[in-house]
């Protein structure tokens, strides 16, 4: 299965589908928001094999972006009634930042990786 994972990363959230490029569907997706406040919140979504999303809500404390990608692949992994591997073909990021006149510049990247 050729799988595209896509990141979309501010300052404070992460948002992130998971794609099967073969089937041209959606396995995953979801969004962390609160990064870095008191309590942070995770909506994770996987596609059920009757095609139906399953949802999972967790709040907690979520430091910074490095715990929240934890975070979220542990929760796919473990609390999913069809838990999904993020191992992934490519891998499309959009990180928003700042430019000096403190408008949002989106940052596009692309990684292809290599997979034995």
């Amino acid at each position: 299965m050729k799988k595209v994972l896509v990141i979309n990363s501010g300052s404070s959230s992460i948002k992130y589908q998971l794609f099967d490029m073969l089937n041209n569907t959606v396995l995953a997706k979801g969004l962390l928001e609160q990064i870095g406040e008191p309590q942070s919140k995770l909506t994770h979504h996987t596609r059920t094999a009757g095609g139906a999303w399953d949802e999972i809500l967790r709040t907690q404390k979520v430091t910074g972006h490095q715990e929240g990608f934890a975070l979220i692949g542990a929760t796919s992994r473990a609390r999913s009634a069809t838990p999904v591997s993020f191992s992934a073909s490519a891998i499309g990021s959009s990180t928003v930042v700042k430019n000096s006149a403190n408008r949002p510049l989106s940052m596009p990247r692309l990684w292809r990786l290599s997979v034995n």
